[in-house]
This record gives C-alpha cells, structure tokens and sequence, in this order.
C-alpha cells in the first residue's frame, strides 16, 4: 500500500493505530525512493531496468486522464505540461503564487479562461485542455523543454516566481506566454464576475512537468489508484485503468491474474482515514499473511520510505517503530 502522511503520522504519539504501528515496526526496510510520490508510484510499478529512471509527471497525467492517446511505436510523441490557473500575490519586489486558500474554478469559468488561452496560442501550434476546472493541459511544439523539471504549483507556494523557473529549459519563452496569459485573464469577464462577487481571480497559469508522450513500455506490478499519474503508467503499461476497491475483502476480485505484485495507491489523501484503514485494510490483510494466502505485505509513503513484512515477520514483536 502507498499511504502518504504514514510515516509523518508515526511520529507522533496517538497518531496510529496499534496494529498499524506493530506493522511498521515489524516489516523489513525498502531502499528509500527519492523524489517524491511521483517516483515513489513509478518504483512500485517495477519498470524495466533499461527504461528511464522517471517518466514526466504531466504526460502520464495526460494519458492516465484520458486527454493523450499511447503513440504507436515511432511515431512523433506529443510534447505535454500540466496547466495550473492560479492566483499571484504582488509584492515589494517580486510576485509569488498565492497561497492558501487555493482559489476554486466552476467548469464553465474553467472552459472559458481556456478557450481564450487556446485561441491566444494557436500561433504558437499549442492546444489548452480542461481535465477538471483546476488542472489544465498544455500540448504542442516546446511544451516539454518550458515545463520540464519545474514542481507542480502545490509545491511553489509563495516561492518567488523568478526562483520557481528556474529549471526551465526554455525560460524565455516560458516567461512570455505566462505574462501573456496574465494580460489575457486581467480583463477577462471571468475575472470581473468573481471579483464582484468576491472571490479571488484567477492570475495566470503555472506550468510544470513536462514532456514527451513516452513510448508504450511494460511493468510488473498492478497498481489500484485514482491518480491520474498512477492510471497514465498503466494505460501505458497496457494494464487495466483499476481503482482501488473498498477494502481488503474486493481486492481478490479486481487483482488481475497475470500480476504478481498488487499497490493500492490511496494518493490524493494527505490525511488519510488510520483507523478505516486499519479495520477494512491492515486486519484482513494481516489475517490473510498468517494463513499463508498472501505472501508479503509492504507499504511507502511519500517520502520513499518504506517496509516489507513476512509471514515470518509477524513474530518480531520485540520491534518497535522509530520514524
């Protein structure tokens, strides 16, 4: 199971639930993934080794959500970023993406701030397109080297802008189609409703992830998510799109046969529910490891840690957790 706050939440006294706990404590250590939940998601998937060590973020995205379609073997691949709207705060010297509270978009708001974005960019040969009101996709010639390696905008929070781009490949035209979208939303009818109405205006965009549609690959492990980064990889992987089911119980009738390695990826969560989990997850499961049914368990968090935990594990009960 990948379950982000696991380790945060270990650290505190009452944070866990007791078998939870036994089961951290108890499990065998994982060689750490850095980078964050991204590459902690691709790890589990078990790329092959020849492939690249991380796909980009915004491609996956795109395909797990169903904007991007798998190119055929040697093909052109399509060049795609993930779009933010966001709000800017204005300071002394400098502009910051605006912090909480994160402004909320309707779908019609949405589609028309985009509308007016494509039709602005269309010289450029880029196409915006709306996933869900808040997170947007950029496609087309140069898209991958502007947003490549630049963080998604949950993780640039009042971070300065020009710092923020600095991983820009193509800086400079990054900065003008940003700016250029700024002008565009100022005076945007969007903006004059919502600011009469008194809610926050939506600024600009924040572009981050990206990169080329990557060539059809395989993987050995099944994941059950409802990421659109996770669903990308194995639409890419020519494995079902599965969400993961309710609790322990369903997961026998949506493991596919052919996997021998089953995550459920409860990203999306960043406090997630300990006790439900421990009742519809870790109890089950951990019956289901004495009774010789399952042949491990393992877990990670978002910080690459992570644990594996043997049917002979289970008897380690001098071990204790130390986050």
């Amino acid at each position: 199971m990948i379950i982000p706050g696991l380790t945060r939440a270990a650290s505190e006294p009452s944070g866990l639930p007791r078998r939870l706990r036994a089961w951290l404590a108890r499990s065998q250590p994982l060689p750490v993934v850095p980078g964050g939940i991204d590459a902690v998601v691709q790890a589990c998937a078990q790329l092959p080794p020849s492939g690249p060590d991380r796909l980009p973020a915004a491609p996956l995205m795109a395909l797990g959500e169903q904007i991007l379609s798998v190119a055929e073997p040697g093909s052109a691949s399509t060049e795609v970023a993930l779009a933010e709207p966001v709000s800017l705060a204005v300071h002394t010297d400098h502009v910051t993406v605006a912090g909480m509270p994160v402004p909320v978009l309707g779908g019609d708001e949405a589609a028309a701030l985009a509308d007016a974005l494509g039709t602005l960019w269309a010289a450029e040969g880029l196409a915006v397109e709306v996933a869900t009101p808040g997170r947007w996709y950029l496609s087309g010639p140069g898209a991958a080297a502007m947003a490549a390696g630049i963080a998604p905008v949950n993780e640039c929070l009042d971070v300065r802008f020009d710092q923020a781009l600095l991983p820009s490949q193509d800086s400079r035209r990054l900065r003008r189609l940003l700016t250029e979208a700024q002008m565009l939303f100022h005076a945007h009818p969007v903006n004059e409703r919502r600011e009469a109405a008194g809610q926050a205006r939506i600024d600009g965009l924040w572009l981050s992830g990206g990169g080329r549609c990557p060539p059809p690959t395989t993987c050995r492990a099944q994941l059950l998510a409802t990421a659109p980064q996770a669903r990308g990889l194995m639409r890419l992987a020519g494995r079902p799109m599965l969400s993961p089911p309710e609790d322990f119980a369903a997961l026998a009738a949506v493991w596919p046969a052919d996997a021998s390695t089953c995550w459920v990826v409860l990203s999306g969560q960043d406090e997630p529910g300990f006790p439900d989990l421990e009742r519809d997850w870790l109890r089950p499961a951990w019956q289901a490891l004495a009774r010789g049914r399952l042949a491990g368990l393992a877990w990670r968090d978002e910080t690459g840690l992570g644990g594996r935990l043997g049917r002979t594990d289970r008897l380690r009960l001098w071990a204790r957790w130390r986050p």
